[in-house]
């Protein structure tokens, strides 16, 4: 990810398809060709955990990544909502809730946290976990759940369904452009984009307006999106051949 030149448009086809609903793209394949020829584009920051990937919706340590290092142990291909319930037992189990130190553009904001989600979109998953995020602001959002344990994390994730959750005593959300996660612990994993990401400590940052990001018509009004980059492309030749479908051939289309 990261050449302006190119703009992609993403087909969800997996398990959680967090960048689908932000950006409300079709599942129909006719609307989604329909969605590429009308060629509106939002200038999309994406974000980097430093020396290792980038990603575009969210890093999170503590209970989700330890459920994804269990998943990963056993994952063979594509997986569906059911793959996670043996992982999620697993971790249930043998969870230690190591503490986390979290910076934000060098300050420190948390030395104790029991799980942090930094985002660029505000899905995660089935939930709605960074409400201020905005894939196009130039920042990343930190959501730092303090309190370790069970019955924690239940009120942090009945909080994250009903959007209440950044209301919580126990709860700190910052923005920022550059993030530190450390820890004491040994081995305590972290999870990019729902995939096993490596070990803390982690260093991330976000890199603004790296992409040109194809989505509906609306979602370009609401974002300030334009037309620009693939009416350029259309106009290379007299006329457009459209590719099966009706799609114009000349963008990235990645099924994800």
């Amino acid at each position: 990810m990261g050449d302006q030149g190119v703009p992609i448009a993403v087909y969800s086809t997996g398990t959680a398809n967090c960048i689908g609903k932000e950006f409300e793209i079709p599942r129909n394949p006719e609307l989604f060709c329909r969605m590429i020829d009308d060629a509106h584009t939002i200038t999309l920051d994406v974000a980097e955990v430093v020396g290792r990937r980038r990603f575009h919706s969210f890093v999170g340590v503590g209970f989700d990544a330890k459920v994804v290092e269990e998943l990963a142990k056993h994952r063979t291909g594509a997986i569906v909502m059911s793959a996670y319930a043996r992982p999620i037992l697993t971790a249930l189990r043998s969870y230690a809730w190591p503490k986390v130190a979290v910076e934000v553009d060098g300050e420190e904001v948390c030395r104790e946290a029991s799980f942090v989600i930094v985002s660029n979109i505000r899905n995660y998953a089935i939930m709605e976990a960074a409400p201020a995020a905005l894939a196009t602001d130039g920042l990343l959002d930190v959501c730092i759940f303090q309190k370790p344990g069970w019955f924690a994390l239940a009120r942090y994730a009945l909080g994250a369904f009903t959007r209440t959750h950044t209301k919580d005593r126990d709860v700190i959300y910052v923005q920022g452009r550059r993030v530190r996660l450390s820890t004491a612990a040994d081995g305590v994993p972290l999870q990019v984009d729902g995939d096993q990401g490596g070990y803390l400590p982690a260093d991330l940052r976000v890199i603004p307006g790296a992409v040109r990001f194809v989505v509906p018509a609306h979602v370009a009004r609401r974002l300030g999106g334009s037309r620009t980059p693939l009416e350029r492309l259309h106009r290379r030749g007299s006329r457009r051949a459209p590719a099966p479908g009706g799609a114009t051939p000349r963008h990235h289309a990645v099924v994800a």
